[in-house]
């Protein structure tokens, strides 16, 4: 299937769009689960077809589009890709009154493609970028809890309804020592679920199917010899006051760019509109039982669970742990505390159902 020519004709005909000169650019990772896993990529395959047969009847809409399909090779290319397609758009090259950019791929090409964008938005070196371009998150990867939609018909549905271009807020992660912005668009964490995602990342690739979920599982039983949980200071503020705070042995934290967020495949960590989650050490049968509180949210309420509103979090920790950003992980130890997360202003554009 011609997935670049087909999308063309999508995005042609997308209300989004109507009046607009347009260039679409694909960022897609040849590789991801989303077009190599036979059962997936059919669904896929369907999914596609099923608006395009859809679009194909009804008029095209945009004053004119043009379309480049990207493929990423190695890790870091689709920031690579980004950055170059964000060039073209500042020193005119590209031309079009807006540039979509579809990411294709899983959460990693997703967070590189974002990265680039934000970095380049909220540092002003390039003003009015973020009214010049629109990004769309499919999901063809692992996890895909930072794409627009679980499942591809739920992303497309963004090109076919009545929406409006609006702005996200990101996740600012700061280390000590290092003078270094990182970015999380969907959840910014530390602890077991840091590990967790370590963990998929080494296995994932290495073991067929899912079976390297069944190694992960019982690989967390034993995350507390692995990692010390040792006592974590956490401090939270809302617009410059200070909010909810607590010193414990925590065995995650974490902020998202929202409430209403997923992680680890659809793992409603943050169910309500609170964006800041907290779960204290616990028994060995109390974290088997968490895994299945975290399907559907019902940690809320817990008495080993904290979740309130934050638009800063300060993280103090005296041993080695890991952070993840959107399933990305990185080693931290005692040098890299204080750990800052804080959200930033509204800045990645995106796609959004208008609301009635």
């Amino acid at each position: 299937m011609d997935y670049l020519e087909g999308f063309k004709s999508i995005v042609e005909r997308a209300p989004a769009f109507r009046g607009l000169s347009v260039h679409l650019a694909i960022i897609a990772n040849p590789v991801a689960g989303g077009f190599t896993i036979a059962k997936r990529a059919d669904e896929n395959r369907k999914a596609f077809s099923d608006v395009l047969e859809w679009a194909l009847p009804n008029p095209v809409l945009t004053r004119s589009c043009a379309a480049r399909l990207h493929l990423t090779s190695r890790a870091g290319h689709a920031h690579e890709l980004a950055e170059a397609i964000i060039g073209e758009i500042m020193t005119g090259v590209d031309k079009a009154d807006v540039t979509l950019i579809v990411t294709a791929g899983g959460d990693g090409t997703s967070h590189e493609v974002q990265t680039a964008i934000a970095s380049r938005v909220l540092s002003g070196e390039y003003p009015g970028l973020a009214e010049r371009l629109c990004v769309l998150r499919l999901p063809f990867g692992t996890g895909n809890d930072g794409s627009d939609g679980r499942h591809l018909s739920e992303s497309l549905e963004l090109l076919t309804s009545e929406v409006e271009i609006t702005r996200n807020p990101v996740v600012l992660v700061r280390r000590a020592g290092t003078g270094e912005t990182k970015y999380a668009f969907n959840i910014a964490s530390v602890g077991l679920d840091a590990f967790v995602s370590d963990m998929t990342n080494r296995l994932k690739s290495k073991i067929p199917g899912d079976v390297y979920k069944l190694w992960i599982d019982v690989a967390c039983l034993f995350y507390d010899r692995l990692y010390r949980v040792g006592e974590m200071d956490i401090r939270t503020s809302l617009g410059g006051e200070a909010g909810w705070g607590g010193r414990a042995q925590w065995l995650l934290a974490l902020m998202g760019a929202s409430g209403h967020r997923t992680y680890g495949s659809n793992q409603k960590i943050l169910p309500t509109d609170e964006n800041v989650c907290c779960i204290r050490e616990m028994p060995l049968l109390e974290k088997l039982s968490l895994k299945e509180l975290f399907k559907k949210g019902g940690h809320a309420g817990n008495a080993k669970a904290v979740l309130c509103k934050a638009d800063r979090m300060v993280i103090g920790y005296n041993s080695k742990l890991l952070m993840q950003l959107d399933g990305e992980t990185v080693h931290l130890g005692p040098e890299h505390f204080p750990v800052v997360m804080e959200l930033s202003s509204p800045c990645m554009p995106i796609l959004r159902l208008k609301r009635e």
